[in-house]
């Protein structure tokens, strides 16, 4: 619930209010300020939740409160880390004000963005490699070390999709096929 209904205060964060962003149904000024609270709330309420739950399971196995479901290590939060949100986020927020301010399509903004966080996170492992010691919070390998991680087939086959769809409303077909439909269905 929290993953559909939360990114629906942005114009990238779900793929409708993509939809109606590009057709120019909708402004990103008036998305974000009609949709921001409800868009929070819908995702804080699950969340609060869960963790209710989680503290309920963890009195219920007779673990402490205080004791961390995982390591030390892993749950740390640090300047690294926190930079790279930092950066992320603010590259995809960036994403409506370079199409609205340079007409560049959502999909080679959402690129760019990553090329930032990858800018950003090689650019400090290799400051690291050259110092001999480890700049903290970049231990992890940076994108390339997320890239593996992940399902590689999936987001090839979206980034195609999104590659397809965009040459296609480029070219014109997009048009002409919904013109071809209004002019079908009578315009109902």
């Amino acid at each position: 619930i929290a993953a559909n209904a939360g990114g629906a205060w942005s114009p990238i964060g779900d793929v409708t209010t993509t939809m109606l962003w590009l057709a120019e149904k909708i402004t990103v000024t008036g998305t974000v300020a009609w949709l921001f609270l409800p868009s929070f709330v819908v995702s804080a309420v699950p969340l609060l939740g869960l963790s209710w739950e989680a503290r309920r399971q963890a009195r219920r196995a007779g673990e402490e409160k205080e004791e961390a479901p995982a390591s030390a290590e892993e749950t740390q939060v640090t300047r690294g880390g926190l930079a790279v949100l930092l950066v992320g986020v603010a590259s995809i927020l960036m994403v409506p004000v370079l199409k609205m301010s340079t007409g560049l399509p959502p999909y080679l903004g959402m690129l760019l963005a990553l090329g930032c966080l990858w800018f950003v996170t090689d650019t400090a492992a290799f400051q690291s490699f050259a110092g001999g010691e480890a700049h903290e919070g970049f231990e992890g390998g940076g994108v390339v070390a997320a890239l593996h991680k992940m399902d590689l087939t999936g987001l090839l086959f979206f980034a195609g999709v999104l590659l397809a769809v965009g040459a296609l409303d480029t070219a014109g077909v997009l048009r002409d096929y919904a013109e071809r439909l209004v002019r079908l269905c009578g315009g109902s």
